[in-house]
């Protein structure tokens, strides 16, 4: 949206040259991590608000399909835990950024995922949650199949 334009300068900046166009397939392959599933190897936390304007929740669902793809894929192929693990929320109601209080469980998922797997110490605070969990529904889950 336009009122990003700001970000986008700054971000160019201070980061990375931008894309001027936002369906130059070149870059996008480069930079969308769609196109690296298999380069994914650490646990993943996905979070995404369903009033989202920018980037769609069907971005964010055909990346967890994928990625749960893969992580069946090892699953079958060690025949045990895969290296790769997913965790998808949906809050539906959140837009790009998660700010409202009710929806602070994802820190809470963020912080646990940090200690299974970093160390360290971990104290959840068991707050009420708005997200949809599981996301992927047992058709979704054949269709990722």
């Amino acid at each position: 949206p336009p009122c990003w334009k700001p970000l986008r300068t700054m971000m160019q900046r201070r980061i990375v040259t931008i894309a001027n166009d936002d369906n130059d397939d070149q870059w996008n392959k480069q930079i969308s991590p769609i196109y690296h599933v298999d380069n994914i190897c650490a646990p993943l936390l996905m979070g995404h608000g369903m009033q989202d304007p920018r980037i769609p929740l069907s971005d964010s669902d055909e990346m967890s399909r994928a990625l749960y793809q893969k992580q069946k894929q090892e699953q079958q192929k060690k025949n045990g835990d895969p290296t790769t693990r997913i965790e998808y929320c949906v809050y539906p109601d959140e837009g790009h950024a998660r700010c409202r209080p009710a929806n602070s469980d994802f820190n809470d998922r963020t912080e646990l995922l940090l200690a299974q797997h970093l160390g360290g110490r971990l104290e959840i605070l068991a707050r009420p949650s708005n997200v949809l969990l599981p996301l992927l529904s047992s058709r979704e889950k054949e269709r990722a199949e």
